[in-house]
């Protein structure tokens, strides 16, 4: 679910992640890619927020701690498809295309949403 992140340690040290809060049952976190998921047989109620908390400990058993906030919703085709039509128009390339010069998003993802509009 969302973006994935990630902690450095200065001295390189390992880093592991894990999950609490009142939520935090409902989802796992990947320790590879450090991506938030869904747990098996869980349903989301649409319109609900979860919330949990995601915290990176060293080997010391320093840790930081980053709170999640989780929005179930519809699923989009995309997520600049963001009137949800199937196929993007112009804001929406331009949102994209925004996002990647902003760093948020990789060339790939921009270059699918340029392609998808220009093939409609």
């Amino acid at each position: 679910m969302g973006e994935p992140v990630a902690a450095t340690h200065p001295n390189e040290d390992d880093v592991t992640y894990s999950l609490s809060g009142a939520n935090a049952g409902l989802f796992t976190v990947d320790e590879e890619t450090v991506q938030i998921r869904l747990g098996q047989a869980v349903t989301l109620e649409l319109g609900q927020t979860y919330t949990v908390n995601l915290t990176a400990t060293d080997s010391t058993g320093t840790g930081a701690i980053i709170i999640v906030v989780i929005e179930a919703a519809e699923p989009t085709t995309h997520r600049y498809d963001l009137d949800r039509n199937g196929s993007f128009d112009k804001s929406e390339v331009i949102k994209a295309v925004a996002d990647y010069f902003a760093g948020l998003i990789e060339k790939e993802e921009v270059l699918e949403v340029i392609s998808a509009y220009f093939a409609q």
